[in-house]
């Protein structure tokens, strides 16, 4: 026997069940039984009869702190015990993972694990403010069947159900149509900013600015605004299974999305990280930005790696999306960009190449009559490129025109003609001049100015440059990204090996004080004043700072840590990346001089090598 067994008629599908709407109906009854639906919420009330004594309790409530500082107080222990008690009894087969009392597995083996949180935002319990809640999510194997989102205090009760929709308190919610579709109309939420740290902050402030303004706090709570429309993109780190489980089906039987930041489906393994959004275009935008972030790029990475790609980027390239932003990240000086439109008889085309260059160096070949336009499609290409010699050509038509691009300068074979003939005079000759004659002279035929083109050819030839540019610089963005992510794999690499090194340091300075000590010893037994000398001093004194390298390696990490957040910036970064590298460079040599250890040394050119490979790529970032 499993857990419950239930046998649950299909309304109007009594005999068979033939069309796709009843066939779909039975699934989902399949997955989320109704008695286990009427489970969840006995849970949910057994939880809050457990919390509701203590919330602003005279005098406070018992509060202990977990391993990671986490607040934990009675409260949590006892609402999560009321609710695997009654799993005990009615559920003896299911599974039970919950954040107070972690696992409990079932013999049997059933398909279905129940997911607890008994106060999501404990703090906000402890500090009286109501906007914690009991979280309790139902799986059947790795789908997430069922949700509950239970606050005690005000009475509300979310249930998200597979298949048949999200409730408050009964009736269905339903997230409306008119929610913002752009980031910068959207609110956004999070817990706590100190739930991000280091690139995982630096992607959240970036996503923060794209907003129209943030939010901290309100916990589960802020979910299920969400599920309702008031809340717009929730973006959360450092989650655990018991923080997300029970949010999936509200949210996403409501109408919104909600993965992790890589677009995945959360589930028991995910890596913690939350994105839910009201809708999947704003979802999407969220997204684009999370997974090109540094952040993103190094789960991208890793992913790669797992894949075995290696260090050879032509499976990365070949995988690379085609509307990659370009607003952060690496960009490479090398790109193509080319743009071509019509406007009644004109025909524009534009080709723009870039190549590695330190400075802006700028050459355009165009119609002779853009000149006087030439300084504003500088500023403009100085402006979106940056650095690199840039290479622009520009082609205008017009079909009105003679194909060919030269035309007869009429006074100029008149000159010709009257030339000859002033020849033929003073010769005295009898001949009468020939066409053949007069074609010789080059100048009767000029290249053609296109003077008749009409006066908004500047106009269409603005649109495609900047169409070309934004061509070019998605051109560039996506060799950079390549770039960047073989540069952060070398920056792992460097890191790796210097943990390899601190490891090494206790014997060296251990292995150079003993020869201290010795030395120390020698030298005593010469001296008159031995009884006076103080070994231990000596040693130390004589070995000093000349094998400690933990000041080095620090400095080092710090750059590497540095290196990696730079390819967050919206801004140039190349000669930034190029500083650092050449400090990298420099604490290297010094780790090495001063660790005086064969292994240490042969560690610091390993990292050296991957500092040239890097030096080399960078050489060619914006």
């Amino acid at each position: 026997v499993m857990g419950f067994v239930w046998h649950v008629p299909v309304p109007g599908c009594s005999k068979m069940l033939r069309s796709r709407r009843c066939n779909r109906l039975a699934t989902c009854i399949d997955l989320v039984p109704d008695e286990y639906v009427v489970l969840g919420k006995e849970l949910a009330d057994a939880a809050g009869n457990a919390i509701r004594p203590y919330f602003r309790r005279v005098g406070g409530v018992s509060t202990d702190f977990k391993s990671d500082q986490s607040p934990v107080t009675v409260a949590d222990k006892g609402a999560e015990d009321a609710m695997r008690t009654i799993l005990k009894d009615k559920a003896p087969n299911d599974h039970v993972l919950g954040e107070e009392f972690g696992t409990s597995e079932s013999s049997i083996g059933s398909d279905y694990t129940w997911v607890l949180d008994p106060i999501d935002g404990t703090k906000a319990f402890i500090t009286g403010k109501p906007t914690f809640g009991t979280l309790i999510g139902l799986m059947k194997g790795p789908k997430t069947v069922l949700g509950i989102i239970d606050q005690p205090i005000s009475g509300e009760r979310w249930v998200g159900v597979h298949g048949r929709g999200s409730t408050l308190n009964g009736k269905p919610v339903k997230i409306p149509e008119d929610v913002p579709t752009k980031l910068s109309a959207a609110n956004l939420h999070a817990t706590t900013p100190e739930m991000f740290t280091g690139i995982e902050r630096m992607a959240f402030e970036e996503l923060q600015a794209a907003c129209k303004y943030t939010n901290f706090g309100s916990d589960c709570y802020a979910y299920a605004l969400l599920a309702m429309g008031h809340v717009h993109i929730i973006c959360e780190a450092d989650m655990k299974p018991w923080d997300y489980t029970a949010l999936v089906p509200v949210i996403e039987e409501a109408g919104g999305v909600i993965t992790d930041w890589r677009g995945e489906e959360l589930g028991l393994e995910s890596d913690g990280t939350v994105l839910a959004a009201v809708s999947a275009d704003l979802h999407r935008q969220a997204l684009e930005l999370l997974q090109y972030s540094p952040r993103g790029l190094l789960l991208l990475r890793e992913r790669e790696e797992r894949a075995g790609s290696g260090d050879d980027l032509s499976d990365i390239n070949d995988e690379l999306p085609s509307n990659l932003p370009t607003a952060v990240g690496a960009s490479s000086m090398t790109g193509f960009g080319t743009a071509m439109q019509t406007s009644g008889n004109l025909s524009v085309k534009v080709e723009i190449r870039t190549i590695n260059s330190r400075h802006f160096d700028l050459s355009v070949k165009s119609p002779r009559y853009l000149a006087v336009h030439e300084r504003e499609i500088s500023a403009h290409l100085r402006q979106e490129l940056l650095r690199g010699k840039v290479m622009v050509t520009i082609e205008v038509k017009d079909s009105e025109m003679i194909v060919l691009p030269i035309r007869v300068d009429e006074d100029a074979v008149r000159a010709a003609r009257h030339l000859i003939d002033d020849v033929v005079k003073a010769s005295e000759l009898d001949v009468t001049p020939t066409l053949d004659q007069i074609l010789r002279f080059s100048e009767v035929f000029v290249k053609k100015e296109n003077g008749n083109i009409n006066d908004g050819v500047y106009t269409l030839v603005e649109e495609v440059v900047r169409a070309a540019v934004k061509d070019l610089k998605l051109s560039r963005r996506r060799e950079g990204y390549a770039l960047q992510l073989d540069l952060l794999r070398r920056s792992k690499a460097i890191l790796e090996i210097c943990e390899e090194i601190e490891l090494r340091l206790p014997g060296i300075l251990e292995r150079e004080r003993e020869n201290a000590r010795k030395l120390a010893a020698e030298l005593s037994e010469n001296l008159s004043t031995a009884k006076n000398v103080n070994l231990s001093s000596v040693s130390e004194q004589l070995i000093g700072g000349r094998v400690d390298v933990s000041e080095e390696l620090v400095r080092l990490k710090s750059h590497l840590s540095i290196f990696e957040l730079s390819f967050f910036s919206t801004k140039q970064i190349g000669q930034k990346l190029n500083f650092l590298v050449q400090e990298m460079n420099r604490e290297v040599t010094t780790i090495s001089s001063k660790a005086s250890d064969a292994a240490v040394s042969q560690l610091c050119v390993m990292i050296k090598e991957q500092i040239e490979r890097i030096r080399e790529q960078v050489q060619n970032i914006v």
